[in-house]
């Protein structure tokens, strides 16, 4: 009998948005940058950088979608990767605009939709019952004490001052 929980109704739905999103980019991407020239044409001012990512992106958005489906722990990582690369480069995107580089605005609403889009799948999975109680966690209390040994015998540094005087004038005596 399978004693994990399952996935929660509002996480699949996520899991699914996210597998989902990551088809429809490579598919609109891969159409960018490879298809015919009337397709990059009808794209007008598009920002390279922001493309090749997205692109390339969605691939990992795919791994993630079914990587949360299937309660596998490395996709709330890569979820929150995807996260942090995607507010990168909506970052290197309004520097490029502030700098007055060509975009257009569908551009603009494009990186702030997968920057919430992934900050909300970060927020819910991390969340998750199924990654919070993993059974594959080192609890403290089950963590092996390590034993430090110096190499090198470390010599005891002599105390300063009158004190200093004081305890070799004890050792000296006994």
């Amino acid at each position: 009998m399978d004693e994990s929980p399952k996935l929660p109704m509002h996480l699949k739905v996520l899991a699914g948005v996210g597998l989902v999103f990551g088809v429809l980019t490579v598919v609109s991407g891969g159409t960018a940058l490879f298809g015919p020239a009337t397709a990059t044409d009808a794209l007008g001012n598009i920002v390279p950088f922001v493309l090749w990512f997205n692109f390339l992106a969605g691939f990992a958005y795919v791994a993630a979608g079914l990587g949360l489906l299937l309660r596998k722990d490395w996709a709330v990582g890569l979820s929150l990767a995807l996260f942090v690369a995607t507010f990168l480069i909506l970052v290197g995107f309004a520097v490029h605009v502030v700098t007055g580089g060509p975009y257009e605005m569908r551009t603009v609403g494009a990186l702030l939709l997968r920057t919430a889009v992934w900050a909300t799948i970060v927020l819910f999975a991390r969340r998750a019952s199924w990654y919070r109680h993993r059974d594959n966690v080192l609890r403290v209390s089950e963590a092996p004490s390590l034993e430090l040994r110096a190499c090198v015998p470390i010599p005891p540094r002599p105390l300063l001052g009158k004190r200093n005087d004081d305890l070799n004038d004890r050792n000296a005596g006994a």
